[in-house]
């Protein structure tokens, strides 16, 4: 069975995070049998995180390999070129880090995600902005990567904040070739914001973290994806400096959600 998965280039670390975790799963199910009695194997393609290898990879899978399903470890930007190519060939992908809201609007029917989305997120997230709002005064700005995934995100949290009459002080979005984040931190630190709400990945958190010590601003902080809940950040953001922003997180994986309860189950 082959599997979509950058890793390497810009977003490497999601790739080998989901590289381990088919490793584990593999064990897993093979361990128990396999599926219909037969083990199964799964067969990596390097996308580097780039939408076009990913039309590229999909066109050979397809059309060439005519693989019978396809499992997709890319993100939203990924994602949604793979996603037409598998409603073209009618061939089933299953998707898992994808969020975007925007995918499972355009209908396909043979797109297949377990995941939270973007809608999710943003009611999570305002719902808890409503929390902290009792507790003093609180002052929003947005700070986030403008692809599907971030941008997505955060234009479904303005619709909320905006339907709440809730003014953002400032919003920030940045590209993913840029990794030079202090001018979009500046903007948002010269704002009247005194909590942050953002999208992205591990290695924008850990940028933008870098960023706001460089320039000695602790907002509240309220992220939305990897990145607080990777074990690595703590090995490349100062702890003290991370504890000193409040940071909390919306992730995937909390493992208290309703649609994560057959996954926690199944591991217990």
């Amino acid at each position: 069975m082959p599997a979509i998965v950058a890793m390497s280039g810009a977003i490497a670390v999601t790739g080998q995070d989901a590289q381990k975790g088919i490793a584990v799963a593999l064990e897993h199910i093979n361990a128990d049998g396999g599926v219909a009695g037969r083990p199964l194997k799964i067969q990596l393609y390097d996308t580097q995180g780039n939408p076009g290898v990913v039309r590229q990879v999909m066109e050979r899978l397809t059309r060439l390999e005519r693989a019978p399903v396809i499992l997709g470890c890319e993100i939203s930007a990924g994602t949604s070129a793979a996603a037409q190519f598998a409603e073209q060939a009618r061939v089933p992908h299953l998707n898992s880090p994808a969020v975007s809201a925007e995918l499972l609007e355009r209908g396909y029917k043979w797109y297949f995600s377990d995941q939270i989305t973007a809608d999710t997120e943003a009611a999570t997230v305002v719902e808890f902005f409503e929390h902290l709002m009792t507790q003093g005064d609180v002052v929003p700005a947005l700070l986030y990567e403008d692809s599907p995934r971030g941008a997505g995100t955060i234009e479904r949290i303005e619709v909320l904040l905006e339907e709440r009459g809730i003014e953002i002080a400032a919003s920030a979005p940045y590209s993913r070739s840029d990794r030079n984040l202090l001018p979009p931190v500046k903007r948002v630190q010269t704002s009247s914001a005194n909590m942050v709400i953002w999208a992205g990945y591990t290695e924008d958190v850990v940028t933008k973290l870098q960023a706001m010590q460089q320039h000695d601003f602790k907002p509240y902080i309220v992220g939305i994806s990897g990145g607080p809940v990777d074990v690595r950040t703590p090995q490349l953001v100062d702890r003290g400096f991370v504890e000193d922003v409040n940071l909390s997180t919306v992730d995937y994986l909390n493992p208290d959600m309703d649609r994560a309860q057959r996954f926690v189950k199944a591991y217990e």
